[in-house]
């Protein structure tokens, strides 16, 4: 416990000695180590993710050694709470005078405010009939009390419609104005969009290839992907992250819904499986999309000259594994360093990768088993603060982190099976699933009948049957 209430220093003391000697360069693993644990240490108190971010600017100031700037962020991070007022423009036509036990006042005209800015004015300029709640928290930074106070707001309404369920109330638009310690007036985004919803990069092909997949299946099967697509849109359209996690966990039980065992059992089985077993693709077309995005138009000819698949707008992945798993001083790795030469990031990448995973096949099967093993420890954690929420009512400080990677796992497993229907077309969902463990399977055999060729980690639906 000791040790935990002190990181921030020691952790800020250590980094210090370690960047105020340039020969203490070779220890970049333990500084990283040390900055992780110390930004994990303040989310795991109750910092959110915003402050912390917007914190991390104060080492981009000039005039300062960038110890002393380290030093700075902590000092903004000392722990101590303070007391914020949270406004919102709502719609409310139930009683104000009981509500105030949650610590809401209603107030129908706007504060008084010294300089009214723009920000302020649009804030203030909404429909007739609003009913401004101010809500007073104690919270760590803001973006904690904005987190807090729209909660809070939120389940006032919820009881309110429980008792006048045609009621309109609600949080009116998506800004929010808080009062901080020291005065200061500031407007905020109230439940902005998260930023890893991101659309696909070919809709069109996206949505056919759903569309077909889902017209070869039987009904029962059909409704059962419908169930899940359903409440993963839920999940888009909840206002908070709480009701977008309930929603996206409930659309992975559905899509696994086939199968023994208890429903986090049956979905640590196939979800991870299903996931790892791409891991290596995803890496390659992630990096072949790099690779373009730096390279020159005119300096690619020399590189495509020896590529059999690649094209002058776009770097095949099966290419690049054969550059990545070439010989020393081969005829295509050759090519692809003096490519990305001017990028000194992209060539040591492309070094760690042929050094690392795509150096045999027995660092791939690693890589691809210790994804696994994440992804696993990451869904029992999801799952822990989905029942926290729904049996004892507690918010997760984390929430938006677990709600990213569910967010990824639901997408990357449910197009993966999509895939698999594509090419199979008799398949249930059943059988999809079972083929993609069967997938997994193949990397933790040993021995000659077990190598996976580059063709198969590129194209791995082109692997047998069971």
């Amino acid at each position: 416990m000791w040790f935990v209430e002190r990181l921030p220093l020691v952790a800020t003391s250590t980094l210090k000695e370690l960047l105020s000697d340039s020969s203490q360069e070779h220890q970049k693993g333990k500084i990283y180590s040390l900055a992780l644990g110390l930004g994990t240490q303040l989310t795991s108190i109750g910092y959110s993710t915003e402050y912390l971010s917007n914190t991390i600017s104060m080492l981009k100031k000039t005039g300062k050694p960038f110890a002393d700037r380290l030093g700075d962020i902590v000092i903004a991070c000392d722990g101590r709470v303070h007391e914020y007022d949270v406004t919102f423009a709502t719609n409310w036509p139930g009683p104000k005078s009981a509500i105030e036990t949650f610590g809401i006042t209603f107030h129908d005209a706007p504060i008084s405010i010294i300089e009214e800015g723009q920000s302020l004015r649009e804030f203030y300029r909404s429909l007739a009939g609003t009913v401004y709640a101010t809500v007073r928290v104690s919270a760590l930074d803001p973006y904690s009390a904005l987190s807090i106070a729209s909660e809070r707001l939120s389940h006032a309404i919820a009881i309110l419609k429980q008792y006048r369920q045609k009621a309109g109330a609600n949080i009116k638009g998506q800004k929010a104005l808080i009062k901080h310690p020291n005065g200061t007036l500031k407007v905020y985004t109230v439940n902005s969009m998260p930023t890893y919803y991101t659309d696909s990069s070919n809709i069109e092909k996206a949505f056919s290839r759903a569309i077909a997949a889902h017209s070869k299946l039987e009904q029962e099967d059909q409704e059962q992907l419908l169930a899940a697509i359903h409440y993963h849109h839920l999940s888009l359209e909840a206002d908070t992250e709480e009701s977008r996690l309930i929603n996206l966990w409930i659309a992975l039980e559905a899509i696994t819904k086939n199968g023994s065992g208890s429903n986090i059992e049956r979905i640590c089985q196939l979800v991870p499986a299903a996931i790892s077993m791409r891991n290596p693709q995803r890496v390659l077309l992630n990096m072949a999309r790099d690779i373009m995005r730096v390279s020159h138009e005119d300096d690619r000819a020399e590189f495509f000259k020896v590529c059999s698949q690649s094209s002058g707008s776009s770097l095949d992945p099966l290419d690049l594994i054969q550059a990545l798993t070439d010989s020393k001083d081969g005829p295509i790795i050759s090519k692809l360093y003096p490519l990305v030469g001017k990028h000194a990031l992209m060539c040591f990448r492309i070094h760690r990768y042929r050094k690392g995973c795509f150096a045999n096949n027995d660092k791939l099967k690693s890589m691809v088993a210790s994804n696994k093993r994440n992804i696993d420890w990451q869904l029992r954690r999801i799952y822990r603060a989905r029942n926290d929420h729904i049996h004892r009512g507690r918010a997760c400080l984390i929430g938006r982190h677990l709600l990213q990677h569910l967010h990824s796992y639901f997408n990357t497993y449910l197009n993966t099976l999509i895939g698999t229907l594509c090419h199979r077309s008799k398949w249930s969902l059943l059988d999809a699933a079972e083929y993609n463990l069967w997938l997994s399977s193949l990397f933790n055999r040993t021995g000659k009948q077990s190598v996976i060729t580059n063709d198969q980690i590129v194209h791995p639906y082109k692997i047998g049957t069971v």
